[in-house]
């Protein structure tokens, strides 16, 4: 008689009859294995005993029992005697180690009858990590932590703009992936794993999904790459964007393999011994297989094997195709699926032996029915030979069909008409986490405030004739709570009597991942915030309110200032932290009905509901802006930062939530051009704006391609000779359709949607190769200064492209100047230390721009000293020198001069527009000026024609009205319209100009 434990990680015994095998066996066995005589004491123990638990023989002076287990109740110490009367026992019980720690085991014992008489052989199992696997769960955290926590779920996210999934630990563990730790596959990569029948149900669940833009779940089969297969189930949700494209999937997969070949039942329970041995799985005369849905082997009785000569790995997880003749599998596969669409089904087919032998059988399929689907399918296998047909038909009895159900991995349940339970399968039991007694009523056990929805289901069911599934949670014997999952219908017993028989699923698990799944697909993940998602959600239910109850509610979007420099110099971990802090600061301020989410990046939105007067958003738009005026403390450093808010009011700026949205987007990009730090209502002429803005951005991108692009030129004039002797390089845009379009409108542009970059490659280009035509023309060698971007500034290829750019054009890098601006230097100086002394190595001056406008701290102009060859004064001040005000801007002026020729810089004083003017410059000693006073920026034919001519004349009444009409004509502008515009205009309407 061959037994197959498999609880145990190989088969103890081939034969307990033959004992010189089973002795080599025992000390190789991976559990503890004891041999006991008829009295119980200790013959002798594999090694796998002393080392788990510490004893030696000579520790038993006494019965092994005695001294090992720790005895709760009398019917322990009765499991020995009825071993010793041949009959196999198995039960829980407390070990003893011998330092005296007490563990959980599962204890087996095995009678054997030998020549010198019975021996007691028993095997030990330590369970204590499956009795504390319960406690453990419940300690998990949210987010990827609670996945993490559990050994057979995870979760992933799945970027589908990148093509690439994040996941918690546990996915490479289910599907077997041994790449490298950092591995993140494409869709197409993880589909590899699916089972080649299953990937077509995979790809269509998916596909249905995305264009359905609905979550979904499946089943499907995982091909490892070691041959293996796991069973595993998917759910997942879709996530969008803010225009409503598909931005990504998350959800979390499950290996559900064990719950697909559950043998645990019979490891677990304490089955009475004539059930145990009336079991079909072990004493069926017949071979029984059971499958799941796809028709892979999960589980076979003894008679499989040793009808057919194949070991149980052979066997397992493989289909029953595998053992038929070709000629007989196609025959096969229509018996299944007959099957699978719920009936009973028999044949008669040929099994093939190992060694090639035919074998006639008759199956019968039976299949497993959970929640109205077909899990599964019991296939009983006949021998038909003459031999033994008699001996078939006389055996077709009610014992089969009962095997299956104590063997399944579902509970089922038989109830009276008052709910007390008549029968229950060992599972049924295992799930209520007690033992059968005829006194045990399922009200019992079901939650007190899911009992009225039951009784209204009960009574359902005893009034009609169909079945029901259903959920509610159940209370344990140890008081822990549990999701169930049921399927129960009404029955006619004998004597008419009507019952209910059903099954129940434990889902408790399950559904705790698909509410967390759910909360990550609504919340922002660093935040905890709503994300745009739930945002959106939320403002459509409170518009609805406000529509019905007619009241005001307002949308504030908030975008931070300037964050992207905190990003790029401190690093995305550091902005991380302060968007956590901003959030918490705002959450301090906002009302129990008031909604804050996060959008994405650093970009917030408030729902303020049932808003009684516009007063009440000024006061709490102020609240926000002076909240952040605090440092922000962020580990080393405390971060200062503002924000800017853009208000749309229902009803007033729209009614639907897009219009609504829309509108306070706009309003936000208003306050941005006010200043930053400040709030902005959405008025009607806002969208002439947002269209000029938006007009602006589309055309720029085509800019350099259609080469509408150009720099001019301002010459740089030496105070004593008057020589040009440099010239700063400043790009304009030759707009088709609005002309001269200066760099105060599109730099702005540029730089926030990250096209600067390419524009400050380009200038850098350009002027160098403008420059290395006029020396080449014989004209005078002068520098030309460029501008550099902060975002130009922090690209990691900037010294790079510079050395490039010298080298190909072969211009000498004493020729190149580059300018930043004095607030950039001053907020980001640990980066900038390096960049500069890179571009100090070439060759290349630096000048400091905008001198005076930012915090003029000498000690940061001391710490930079060396690294600066240049200060350039800022206009604002040389627009107030005169006579008549010595102790002003003159003082400040000179100072400045003073304090930079004391650090050996260079001194340039840009704006320079009357002689007065230039004449204190001269007698402050500043050696250098440019400004209108001389030339305005001129296209480079012009400025070569003024380098060629060496000295300037300086005019005695500048020409500026040129540039003021520039500046005039760029206060309006052009919209093509597709026909009459119509409105009308109050006291608040803007002034629109013709041309």
């Amino acid at each position: 008689m061959k037994r197959f434990f498999q609880e145990t990680k190989e088969p103890l015994v081939d034969s307990i009859f033959d004992e010189s095998e089973l002795n080599l066996q025992i000390y190789e066995h991976l559990n503890s294995v004891i041999k006991l005589d008829m009295n119980g004491n200790l013959v002798s123990h594999n090694q796998a005993f002393a080392k788990q638990y510490g004893y030696t023989e000579s520790d038993f002076n006494k019965p092994f029992l005695d001294v090992f287990i720790k005895y709760e109740t009398l019917e322990q110490k009765e499991f020995f005697k009825k071993s010793i009367l041949g009959e196999m026992q198995r039960f829980d019980a407390v070990g003893r180690c011998k330092n005296g720690q007490t563990i959980d085991i599962n204890v087996t014992l095995i009678p054997v009858e030998t020549e010198v008489g019975m021996v007691i052989y028993v095997i030990v199992k330590n369970i204590t990590d499956s009795k504390n696997q319960e406690k453990e769960i419940h300690l998990f955290k949210q987010g990827q932590n609670v996945f993490n926590e559990f050994e057979n779920i995870c979760n992933f996210y799945y970027d589908a703009v990148n093509d690439h999934h994040i996941y918690s630990r546990q996915l490479p563990i289910i599907f077997g992936i041994n790449e490298k730790q950092n591995f993140s596959p494409t869709l197409k990569q993880l589909l590899l794993y699916v089972y080649s029948d299953d990937l077509p149900l995979v790809e269509n669940t998916i596909q249905d999904a995305i264009k359905n833009r609905t979550g979904y779940q499946m089943e499907y089969r995982i091909l490892r790459k070691d041959g293996t297969v796991r069973y595993a189930y998917e759910q997942a949700e879709i996530l969008l964007d803010n225009k409503g494209k598909l931005d990504g999937l998350v959800g979390f997969i499950q290996d559900i393999t064990d719950r697909k070949i559950s043998d645990q039942v019979a490891a677990n329970q304490v089955v009475d011994s004539d059930q145990f041995y009336q079991s079909l799985f072990e004493s069926s005369l017949d071979m029984v297989i059971y499958t799941d849905s796809y028709g892979a082997i999960a589980q076979t009785n003894s008679k499989f094997s040793e009808n057919l000569g194949y070991s149980d790995q052979d066997i397992l997880l493989g289909p029953i195709e595998r053992f038929l003749p070709s000629s007989e599998v196609s025959t096969f596969r229509e018996f299944f699926e007959r099957v699978l669409s719920g009936n009973n089904q028999q044949m008669k087919t040929v099994f093939l032996h190992k060694a090639g032998n035919p074998l006639q059988v008759r199956l019968e399929g039976i299949p497993t029915i959970v929640d109205g689907n077909v899990e599964g399918v019991f296939v009983i296998a006949t021998d038909i030979s003459e031999t033994k047909e008699i001996e078939v038909e006389l055996n077709q009895t009610e014992l089969k069909y009962k095997s299956l159900i104590e063997q399944a991995f579902i509970g089922v349940f038989i109830l009276e008409q008052n709910g007390q339970i008549s029968y229950g399968n060992p599972k049924f039991f295992q799930i209520l986490g007690s033992k059968f007694n005829s006194e045990l009523n399922i009200w019992d056990y079901i939650h007190p405030d899911d009992q009225l929805s039951q009784k209204s289901i009960w009574h359902y069911l005893m009034n009609g004739d169909d079945g029901v599934n259903h959920s509610f949670r159940i209370i344990r014997k140890d008081g822990t709570l549990i999701d169930i999952e049921s399927h129960s219908k009404k029955v006619y017993l004998e004597n008419n009597r009507p019952t209910v028989i059903g099954t129940i699923q434990d889902v408790t698990a399950r559904k705790k991942a698909e509410d967390l799944n759910k909360y990550l697909a609504y919340h922002d993940a660093l935040t905890d915030l709503p994300n745009r998602r739930l945002f959106q959600e939320k403002l459509e239910q409170t518009l609805v309110t406000s529509q019905k109850l007619q009241q005001k509610s307002a949308v504030l979007y908030l975008d931070l200032d300037r964050f992207k420099y905190i990003n790029d110099t401190l690093g995305h971990p550091i902005g991380d932290k302060l968007l956590k802090q901003i959030s918490l600061r705002l959450k301090g301020l906002i009302r129990d009905h008031d909604v804050l989410a996060r959008l994405g990046g650093d970009e917030f939105a408030l729902i303020l509901p049932n808003i009684s007067s516009v007063d009440r958003i000024i006061d709490f738009s102020k609240e926000i802006i002076k909240s952040l005026e605090d440092p922000l403390p962020v580990e080393d450093y405390e971060l200062f930062i503002t924000a800017s808010i853009g208000i749309s009011v229902f009803p007033n700026d729209g009614e639907d939530v897009e219009t609504i949205i829309k509108h306070a987007d706009s309003a936000l990009y208003k306050a941005k051009d006010k200043g930053k730090n400040t709030y902005h209502f959405y008025t009607p002429s806002i969208d002439a704006e947002s269209y000029r803005i938006f007009t602006l951005e589309s055309d720029l991108r085509r800019a350099l391609e259609l080469n509408q692009l150009e720099l001019y030129y301002q010459p740089k004039i030496c105070t004593i000779t008057n020589q040009i002797i440099g010239a700063e390089a400043l790009i304009r845009w030759n707009h088709p359709q609005w002309g001269v379009v200066s760099p105060g409108e599109f730099i702005p542009i540029a730089e926030e949607t990250g096209i600067i970059l390419e524009i400050g490659k380009w200038i850098k280009k350009m002027a160098c190769i403008q420059n290395k035509a006029w020396q080449d023309a014989g004209l005078p060698l002068i520098p030309v200064s460029i501008n550099l971007s902060a975002h130009r500034f922090l690209e990691k290829d900037l010294l790079e492209n510079i050395k490039g750019i010298l080298a190909d054009t072969k211009l000498d890098p004493k020729y190149l100047e580059v300018e930043i601006t004095e607030t950039f230097l001053l907020e980001n100086e640990k980066v900038v230390f390096s960049v500069l002394d890179g571009i100090r190595k070439i060759g290349i001056r630096i000048s400091l721009d905008d001198f005076g406008t930012g915090y003029s701290s000498l000690s940061y102009l001391k710490r930079f000293k060396g690294r600066i060859d240049t200060l350039k004064i800022d206009q604002s001040f040389i627009n107030d020198l005169s006579r008549t005000d010595v102790e002003g801007s003159n003082f400040i002026t000179k100072t400045i001069i003073d304090l930079a020729q004391h650090l050996n810089m260079d001194v340039v004083a840009e704006g320079v527009e009357t002689v007065e003017q230039l004449e204190i410059l001269k007698e402050y000693n500043c050696d250098t000026v440019q400004g209108y006073l001389f030339s305005k920026p001129v296209p480079a034919e012009e400025f070569a024609s003024l380098l060629r001519n060496g000295k300037t004349v300086i005019p005695e009444i500048p020409n500026t009205d040129e540039n003021i009409d520039i500046e005039n004509r760029r206060k309006s502008f052009d919209i093509d319209l597709d026909g009459p515009l119509r409105g009308s205009f109050g006291p608040h309407s803007n002034s629109w100009k013709k041309g």
